[in-house]
């Protein structure tokens, strides 16, 4: 996928290869992930860990691509996701589109805040026209709609006060309904995709 990314992302664009930036890493152990742009700007930064997501390979190499930053470079990504993850390997080939933020429980569903559909709702079209644009390019599309597991995933972290100790944030407990409160919940969502929401500090399991 990141030579995919590196070749033909210049070609389709028309770009020169130098002004596309494409960061990215490898990693078999537990890891985070955050939203850089929103902690870069967040007043409650120095409180906070950094971790919105974190994922637990289990001894598999995967690969996370820094995907927001690469398609700033891009012309027409007005939506996107934050990372891409992706495992090729003998044992599986997999793809996971991320989308990450930090939120009032309230705002996951429809709310009359700046997102009405919910911060779920929103973090599912930043992913699914990420997905798009890329489906658009040949062989991205075929490797894509390859891979034998397919999900998008939106980490969240509960915003807190900025007097709460961390005590108080290890006993506060998730608030349990069928809807939006759920810790991980489940879905089918276009092309293929399963789409799972995933609440700070559950583990997601490659």
């Amino acid at each position: 996928m990141i030579n995919l990314l590196k070749l033909r992302i210049p070609v389709e664009y028309g770009i020169a290869p130098t002004n596309v930036v494409l960061n990215y890493k490898t990693s078999n152990n537990k890891f985070q992930l955050y939203d850089k742009k929103a902690c870069s700007n967040c007043s409650s930064c120095a409180l906070c860990n950094k971790e919105v997501l974190i994922v637990e390979p289990n001894n598999v190499n995967v690969n996370i691509i820094d995907f927001e930053n690469f398609a700033n470079s891009l012309p027409s990504f007005k939506k996107r996701c934050d990372y891409i993850m992706y495992e090729d390997s003998d044992r599986q080939k997999k793809i996971t589109f991320c989308d990450l933020t930090c939120t009032n429980i309230k705002y996951i569903g429809s709310n009359p805040g700046s997102y009405p559909q919910g911060k779920r709702a929103h973090a599912y079209m930043q992913m699914k026209e990420s997905i798009e644009q890329l489906l658009k390019i040949d062989l991205i599309n075929q490797y894509i709609l390859t891979c034998v597991t397919k999900e998008c995933v939106l980490g969240w972290k509960e915003t807190s006060s900025p007097t709460q100790n961390k005590a108080n944030k290890n006993i506060s407990s998730f608030i349990k309904t069928p809807s939006s409160m759920a810790k991980q919940l489940t879905c089918i969502v276009d092309h293929g995709f399963l789409y799972k929401t995933i609440k700070y500090n559950t583990v997601y399991t490659w």
